[in-house]
């Protein structure tokens, strides 16, 4: 029976490949035709209706679902793809998706041709509902949700319309290597390209993973982020070469996300999709990526219904704002009265799905109507706004703003406060940077601004860290630099994160080592934002900062980039001081772990002799006990280490304490190892 199937799957499939795109367009103008091209059209589709039945009792529902999710926006009257699509869903674990598919279905009929769905497609609605065991798939079937790794994260809320969007892109990521998805802020890329990525899982066996891109600022860490996101150790190596080698032989879907700020950094993309030919890649951006091979989907914002339009609830548009105000108010409805209102809401929000959230998020405080009335001055949109920004983006300036102003003077000033944070925040960090006279309550403040939208909550991943919107944040940096508030504001950033790196330090070489690795992990956007501002105001301080923080680097693998810090402050500021040393301490780290010996013995020697010409003899011990590592271990040259290891002899003789006597007797042992005396070895290492 099974192979009787698979034949005719395969003849169907045969058959169907000879369609050659629209049926006699030779002959298009002539009008005589149009009902044999309308016969032979539904000839087409029920031959694929028959392929598409085959393949699901061979057990192909994985990669079924998608094209009958493409077919069905194209015929979206045909109920027996409908009943196709369910069933694919079903049988791949997909349970929830394939009743809400139903009702996808009961919504389009009723709404656009005045119908019930008919009693088949009922029945089988009710059969998934029952999980009839007769649905079951067939042995072997394939459920990717069990199998394929990917860090897509789970939305809390309601994905809404955008069937069409939906399956062509999908269409797009499967025949394209390299797909980007365009628009303006707001407008829901993000959100989309994850659902997609969600739907395509069964297809990318080795992993479907979210790089996202907001925090980094530089392009050339693009490969770093990827790095980051598949959980990629890297080493000493950058993180490009160890990507190549990674992805290589497998087939695996990247989602770049907010790509637009980091398109120099385009041509990593291109390195990984030539030398990765199983790879696909979708972006979301502003603007295109300008590589070869590139597919572009402009996304638009959410069709909106015409101000005249008697019945409104089916536009994608008015049923998200329907899905998020019910969230916000259970009362709320949909229905004859409200719709034209709603209707008229969205139209002047452009459809752009972060300001219709916004908007609905205010009926805690409004009623539709006045809702209605006070959105009105907030949307110059096309007539009064601002000239010297692109329209779309004006409208979410508009929406964020409107919210701005419904908020009081307190929570306003929080608002654009926060906007110094990258990465998200805990409360004890807003409270250190947001905190003064003009703001006494800081947690009151967090709350009404989750309440409006303006800031997303914490997880459940128990470390109580707040989010803001990319969109949401850049509008209110604008405001704080617009109060003259930036410079103090930023000044508190950076001393709330010197003060947690100061205390991680010592922690770092602890039992409490771990706990703190991954407390600094989750701020490492707000440590590097916090020395940039610093190297630019006191290059004295970004130095202190930075050589604090060689060994969460070093611990973290982020060797490129604690160099590239350590080697800037440096070059920053030359002033001779105990910051200065320590610095160079952590470069020497650094560089030691990458196995760059040269550059590692000339930070020790600098930090040693300037240690010398400071009168600190502990840190001159410091230098002098690595370099004397370096030389010995590495440079495998115990003789020529023999000259520091009395240097540091002579510091130990000067200052018996102790921890100067383990590390005389621990360098001295070294050097004794790597000259290969054995016996001076033994009597040095057994004191310790």
């Amino acid at each position: 029976m099974r192979g009787d199937t698979e034949v005719a799957a395969d003849g169907l499939r045969a058959a169907l490949e000879l369609w050659r795109g629209p049926l006699l367009a030779d002959v298009a103008d002539v009008t005589a035709l149009e009902p044999e091209r309308a016969r032979l059209d539904a000839l087409r589709l029920t031959a694929v209706e028959e392929r598409i039945e085959a393949d699901l009792r061979l057990g192909r529902q994985v990669a079924l679902a998608e094209e009958i999710r493409a077919l069905v926006a194209e015929h979206p009257y045909r109920e027996r793809l409908w009943g196709q699509l369910m069933l694919a869903l079903y049988q791949a674990g997909r349970q929830g998706d394939a009743v809400q598919t139903f009702r996808q279905a009961q919504s389009i009929l009723a709404e656009q041709l005045g119908l019930d769905p008919s009693p088949w497609l009922s029945r089988l609605h009710e059969r998934i509902l029952l999980q009839d065991p007769d649905l079951e798939a067939p042995a072997g079937q394939y459920t990717p949700q069990a199998d394929t790794p990917h860090n897509l994260p789970a939305p809390r809320d309601t994905f809404v319309g955008r069937r069409r969007e939906r399956a062509e892109l999908d269409g797009m990521v499967r025949t394209r290597r390299l797909v980007t998805v365009t628009g303006p802020p707001g407008c829901g890329k993000t959100r989309l390209a994850i659902e997609v990525a969600k739907d395509l899982l069964g297809g990318f066996p080795h992993g479907v993973f979210l790089v996202p891109l907001a925090e980094i600022e530089d392009p050339d860490r693009v490969a770093v982020a990827i790095a980051v996101a598949l959980k990629l150790a890297t080493g000493d190596r950058p993180a490009s070469e160890a990507l190549v080698e990674h992805l290589g032989p497998r087939r695996m879907l990247l989602l770049l996300d907010n790509f637009e700020h980091l398109l120099a950094g385009a041509p990593a993309v291109a390195q990984l999709l030539d030398t990765a030919p199983q790879l696909t890649v979708l972006a979301t951006s502003r603007a295109p990526l300008r590589l070869s091979g590139e597919q572009e989907y402009p996304l638009a914002p959410l069709p909106v219904p015409d101000a005249d339009e008697a019945e409104a609830t089916a536009d994608d548009a008015v049923a998200l704002f329907a899905d998020r105000a019910s969230a916000v108010d259970p009362r709320f409805a949909l229905d004859v009265g409200t719709a034209p209102v709603v209707a008229e809401v969205v139209g002047r929000l452009d459809g752009l799905p972060l300001a219709i959230e916004l908007a609905a998020a205010r009926l805690r405080l409004f009623p539709l109507d006045e809702l209605h009335l006070r959105l009105e001055p907030a949307l110059p949109l096309l007539t009064g706004g601002p000239v010297d920004a692109a329209g779309r983006q004006r409208t979410l300036a508009d929406a964020i703003r409107w919210s701005e102003d419904l908020l009081a003077p307190d929570e306003r000033t929080v608002l654009r406060r926060l906007a110094v944070f990258r990465g998200g925040f805990t409360v004890d960090a807003a409270e250190s940077v947001v905190a003064d006279a003009a703001v006494t309550d800081v947690v009151a403040g967090l709350s009404a601004l989750v309440a409006a939208s303006l800031l997303q909550r914490p997880t459940g991943d128990d470390t109580g860290r707040f989010a803001m919107l990319e969109t949401v944040r850049e509008y209110a940096l604008e405001r704080l630099h617009e109060a003259g508030e930036h410079e103090e504001v930023a000044r508190r950033h950076h001393a709330f994160h010197a003060a947690l790196v100061a205390q991680a330090e010592p922690e770092l070489a602890g039992p409490g080592q771990v706990a703190w690795l991954e407390r600094l992990d989750r701020d490492r956007a707000n440590l590097g934002a916090a020395l940039g501002w610093v190297r630019e105001h006191d290059p004295e301080q970004a130095l202190d900062m930075a050589g604090r923080m060689w060994r969460f680097w070093q611990l973290r693998g982020h060797l490129h980039e604690g160099r590239r810090w350590l080697e800037d402050v440096l070059d920053s500021d030359a002033s001779p001081g105990i910051a200065r040393v320590k610095a160079l301490l952590g470069l020497a780290g650094v560089c030691y772990w990458q196995f760059d010996l040269d550059s590692c013995q000339t930070a020790y020697r600098e930090a040693a002799d300037l240690a010398t010409d400071l009168d600190d003899w502990l840190l001159e011990l410091e230098a002098l006990t690595g370099l004397a590592a370096s030389i010995a271990c590495h440079r495998g040259d115990p003789e020529a280490a023999a000259p520091v290891e009395q240097a540091v002899q002579a510091l130990v003789d000067e200052h018996p304490e102790p921890f100067a006597v383990g590390m005389g007797m621990a360098t001295s042992m070294l050097v004794r190892l790597f000259a290969g005396d054995l016996e001076a070895t033994r009597a040095y290492g057994e004191p310790l």
